[in-house]
Formats: structure tokens, C-alpha cells, sequence
């Protein structure tokens, strides 16, 4: 892979993957650590940009998660002062209401089991189809779908419960 293809590749791809390793590792400096480690890695190993590019940089950035964790073995929130950095074009009390219902969604995702949380992220952020989740999981097509519907279950289910108190 050429600079020029790499260049092209992280513009692409840098942002997807910075939240999605955020989402796993929940912590700022970590997640941009896997990125960079990531394309690092697309920049010695990736031969060409030919195929599925975007599969192979989250299945990459996926497994040095895994192995990371492995050595670490700790679980890190996600900061406060992140959550309090998002920012809308909407008057101030409309963008309070929306942090702090992205907050509570945020929380109830991070509960969830990781093999729910990570069927999640790659069929609604990443849009990838069941059958590429199920190359990158290791799972069935099937087993997707239950995942993904449990996991969406559980959170409506959390977010009902959030509202009744």
C-alpha cells in the first residue's frame, strides 16, 4: 500500500474506528492508542487496498483490543470530561436534555454483555451486514440476529425502567 492509498484510507476510516475502539476500551487515550496501532499495522501488513478495507481495520483494531485487555485486565469508564465536551446547535437546555440522554444511553450500552455491545456497534455504526459481523464474531448469521435482538430488548427494557423512576 502506497502513502497516497494509506493517506486516503485513514481520512476514510480514522473517525469510525476512534469510535468504535472508544466504545470498547471507554477510555480517550486508549482508544486513540488501538487506532494509531491500527493503521500502523495497515501500513506494514495491508499489501493493497483492494477488498473489504473497512472489515479488515475493525476485525485488526478488534483483536488488539482483546489482546490488550488480556494483559490489562481492567475495566476504565468513560471520562466525564468527554461526555461534557458534546456539543449541539441547539439552545442550551435542549443540548443539557440530549447529553444527558446520550449519557444514560451511553451507560446502558457499556452494561451490556460485550458480544451484544459489539453486534451493535458493527450493524448500526459500522453498517456492516450479519454476514460480515458473523466473519468478524466467529458466529452465525442467526446467532446475530438473536444477539442483536436480545441487546435491543435489553435496552428498551432499561430504558423504560430509566423513565418509570
Amino acid at each position: 500500500m502506497n502513502n497516497k492509498q494509506l493517506d486516503d484510507v485513514y481520512k476514510l476510516y480514522y473517525n469510525f474506528l476512534y469510535i468504535y475502539s472508544l466504545s470498547l476500551c471507554n477510555d480517550v487515550n486508549d482508544a486513540k492508542d488501538l487506532v494509531q496501532e491500527t493503521f500502523l499495522k495497515a501500513f506494514i501488513s495491508l499489501p493493497s487496498a483492494d477488498g473489504n478495507v473497512k472489515y479488515w481495520l475493525v476485525k485488526v483494531l478488534r483483536n488488539l483490543y482483546y489482546n490488550e485487555k488480556k494483559y490489562k485486565k481492567k475495566f476504565v469508564e468513560l471520562s466525564e470530561q468527554h461526555l461534557n465536551s458534546i456539543k449541539s446547535d441547539e439552545d442550551l437546555f435542549k443540548s443539557i436534555v440530549m447529553q444527558d440522554d446520550k449519557r444514560r444511553l451511553l451507560k446502558m450500552v457499556q452494561n451490556l454483555p460485550i458480544n451484544q455491545r459489539d453486534v451493535l456497534m458493527y450493524s448500526i455504526y459500522f453498517q456492516l451486514n450479519d454476514d460480515e459481523i458473523s466473519k468478524i464474531l466467529n458466529l452465525s448469521c442467526i446467532n446475530i440476529r438473536k444477539i442483536r435482538s436480545r441487546a435491543k430488548e435489553k435496552l428498551v427494557k432499561l430504558m423504560e425502567d430509566q423513565y418509570e423512576r
